[in-house]
């Protein structure tokens, strides 16, 4: 009796093993929000607080920045976007108030969100494009504009 007591012990220890093991490796579905939802927060972060970590994964390889001043606008790719966010590493907490809502974030391949942070003097606002690869997602397109 006292084996068999043993052996199922054993048997439910082990299987309990094994499901947390499958569960703590496998990736978050490309699919689901927790994923739209990481990219996202990375991205907001290093642009508040400069957490660059795990940047150079955010982006499509064509990713494109655009960002609209009062007369010109000014255009600019994966690699001065990442320099530049680099150059911000563990910043300070910028002095603005960060928020910011899905403008489009229905289940498909595609989402968009808009980032707003206020400062004293002006308002800065990014309209996020994010694609899913099948894999994770990627941002493909960054339009901002000041008021």
């Amino acid at each position: 009796m006292n084996t068999i007591r043993k052996t199922i012990a054993l048997f439910a220890l082990a299987t309990t093993l094994v499901a947390f093991h499958a569960n703590a490796s496998s990736p978050i579905d490309p699919r689901s929000d927790a994923a739209r939802q990481y990219t996202l927060n990375a991205y907001v972060n290093a642009l508040s607080s400069g957490d660059v970590s795990g940047i150079d994964n955010l982006f499509d390889a064509d990713v494109k920045f655009d960002i609209k001043g009062d007369k010109k606008q000014f255009s600019f790719g994966k690699k001065e976007m990442i320099e530049f966010l680099k150059t911000t590493k563990n910043v300070v907490q910028q002095d603005c108030k960060t928020t910011f809502d899905w403008v489009d974030n229905n289940g498909s391949d595609v989402a968009v969100a808009k980032i707003t942070q206020k400062y004293p003097e002006f308002t800065r606002t990014n309209y996020v494009t994010m694609v899913s690869n099948g894999s994770d997602w990627k941002i493909t397109h960054v339009q901002t504009l000041f008021n």
